[in-house]
């Protein structure tokens, strides 16, 4: 399907997208994903056997007992515990190996579980709405999507326009599309389980050996074939490394380059410092063109904290930006301001 001609390419617009989007169509957050881990999603047999034995021990069973119910209160001390195990002198590599297992079983039936509500979210009038309206964006200029959440709702917003999401550069034309914290259709598989004939899925990430990938489908393959879920996990104390480092660099690059951003339902949470850095930095880089950044959030802590991050980048950058900040609930119409 070919689009109608963008305007000029120089000037690119750019969405960022946090939880409290996703969450407006049925996605849960950080503290449902809690409940959502402890359930096997539908056909995992395999799954359901790993998580009845992660739940007779540390930190499940704790937690199950104390009723707390935030994924990131659990899977804090869970990684912990288990990077503090694999150091441990007195535990065979193959113990820890299972007890590791049981976490990356965690992990891969809460992306199953997203999967299966992306699928939901996505047939819902609203979200059809949007698209529609998102279409428009991307055929008016061209149009970069940066987002913390680990769902497909973006994908399946692009794809109407006929373009393709790509999460890495080198690909056109297409929409960019940078996945900080990772996505439910990533996987790391050893290469010899891909096959491109079948699966025909795309090499996001290679290990130093040649041996492992991260692979990028639309199918669940992947993680049936055995592969561990690529999610930076709601965990204090994030981890960017490789795919994620570069993750990053890509989403300073077309943020600062824009000249309107649209920042939704983001948290600003103080414990992901690489973020709020980031979207700092964006702002600072902006010395030399106009620039309109408009915030939206219902939650007043989140915008106190928005103001914090976007002001303090503020005050080094020239006064050709414009940050605006929205204290309500976000609407398709926001997305029409990328190209009013």
């Amino acid at each position: 399907m070919q689009l109608p001609s963008r305007r000029d390419p120089m000037e690119p617009v750019a969405a960022f997208v946090g939880a409290g989007f996703s969450k407006a169509f049925g996605i849960p957050d950080a503290r449902e994903l809690w409940r959502f881990g402890l359930v096997p999603a539908i056909g995992s047999v395999q799954i359901a056997a790993h998580l009845e034995e992660a739940q007779r021990g540390y930190p499940l069973r704790e937690f199950i007992e104390r009723k707390i119910e935030d994924v990131e209160l659990l899977l804090t001390p869970w990684s912990t515990w288990l990077d503090s195990l694999e150091q441990s002198p007195g535990l065979e590599r193959i113990e820890w190996v299972r007890r590791r297992n049981l976490y990356e079983k965690y992990l891969v039936n809460l992306s199953q579980h997203l999967r299966e509500r992306t699928d939901l979210a996505s047939q819902t009038a609203n979200f059809r709405e949007l698209a529609v309206r998102f279409r428009k964006v991307i055929s008016a200029c061209g149009v970069a999507l940066v987002t913390t959440n680990y769902d497909l709702l973006l994908e399946n917003l692009v794809a109407p326009s006929g373009l393709p999401c790509s999460y890495v550069d080198g690909v056109d034309p297409a929409v960019r599309l940078f996945k900080l914290h990772g996505s439910v259709n990533w996987a790391r598989i050893p290469n010899n389980l891909v096959d491109p004939e079948n699966t025909s899925p795309v090499v996001l990430e290679k290990t130093d050996d040649d041996r492992v990938e991260v692979v990028a489908s639309g199918k669940p393959f992947e993680l049936a074939l055995g592969g561990t879920a690529v999610l930076i996990p709601p965990i204090a104390g994030k981890r960017y490394e490789g795919l994620f480092r570069g993750g990053l660099k890509g989403a300073f690059q077309v943020l600062s380059k824009a000249d309107r951003v649209l920042i939704v339902g983001y948290a600003f949470t103080e414990a992901d410092m690489a973020i709020r850095t980031l979207l700092e930095r964006t702002i600072r880089a902006r010395t030399r063109k106009r620039t309109a950044l408009r915030v939206v959030n219902p939650d007043p802590v989140a915008i106190a904290r928005s103001v914090d991050v976007l002001r303090g980048g503020q005050r080094s950058a020239e006064s050709t930006i414009t940050v605006e900040f929205l204290p309500r609930a976000w609407i398709p119409e926001d997305f029409d301001w990328l190209i009013d």
